[in-house]
């Protein structure tokens, strides 16, 4: 029997199919499509210094060979709770940090803000390769992303690695987010719930069902769009923060202070 050929035009059309799903491929798992954060995404006039890492406290604290600690910039991860139950996900944070500085030097580069209220350096640690611990937790979804000026260097890159995680339910995204009514506590929370009503003072207020105020202090007024907060009224919106009691009983019994639209999103 005479071998079968493929008529040319067909196997035109095979090979540009074919090559057209081997591309969709390799884009998928390109690093372009999974934002890294890398090195060189940072200002380069910012000053590198390669440390090397003595301890891991948790997902986003280390402490150096020279003794100082470190508070990783962009994340908060959740808690070890040394002598007591540590946070779903707590352990692979602080594991995946451990992998990734194990035994390796890493590039430190300090915030615009450089100590936090505890005496902590504040920085951003990269791998040897150049990839950022920040990044690769909040793609893992073992960390929450969270902003705090003016150390923003990396904020909207954080941002879309945050997303890869929650697109895809990955880690602490499995859980969902705290309807405001729900809230009994204080302490970093994800919270959800409806937009009732917008103010604008001194400080400007939205008000989640009467429950949780979102507060944006005067200093970070500048980083919301007042049009923006106004079209939210009705809608619902997550809020990733930490959560404190009023300190007025004009106000909702508790209050959350995002200090950009990074920690305070529309979701359906």
């Amino acid at each position: 029997m005479p071998a079968c050929k493929t008529p040319r035009f067909f196997r035109g059309v095979f090979v540009f199919v074919l090559g057209c799903l081997v591309a969709g491929v390799v884009a998928a798992a390109s690093p372009a499509s999974h934002p890294s954060c890398s090195l060189a995404s940072l200002p380069g006039h910012r000053q590198q210094e390669r440390v090397a890492v003595a301890k891991v406290t948790d997902g986003d604290t280390l402490v150096l060979v020279d003794g100082r600690k470190v508070r990783l910039i962009g994340i908060n991860a959740p808690e070890l709770n040394p002598g007591g139950r540590p946070q779903p996900h707590a352990r692979g944070a602080s594991n995946l940090v451990r992998q990734l500085v194990a035994d390796k030097p890493v590039t430190l580069v300090a915030g615009a803000e450089s100590r936090d209220r505890h005496g902590r350096t504040l920085a951003h640690l990269f791998t040897a390769t150049g990839l950022s611990l920040e990044a690769e937790l909040l793609r893992a979804g073992l960390a929450w992303h969270v902003t705090v000026p003016p150390n923003l260097a990396l904020a909207d890159c954080l941002a879309a690695a945050e997303e890869h995680a929650r697109g895809r339910g990955l880690g602490v995204w499995r859980q969902p987010a705290t309807a405001v009514e729900d809230v009994a506590t204080g302490g970093f929370q994800r919270l959800r719930g409806k937009v009732t009503r917008v103010s604008f003072g001194r400080s400007w207020y939205l008000s989640l069902d009467g429950r949780v105020a979102a507060v944006v202090a005067a200093k970070n007024q500048r980083h919301f769009s007042r049009a923006e907060l106004q079209r939210l009224v009705g809608r619902t919106v997550e809020i990733q923060g930490w959560v404190y009691p009023s300190r007025s009983k004009r106000y909702e019994p508790r209050q959350v202070q995002p200090p950009t639209p990074h920690m305070l999103r529309e979701r359906p």
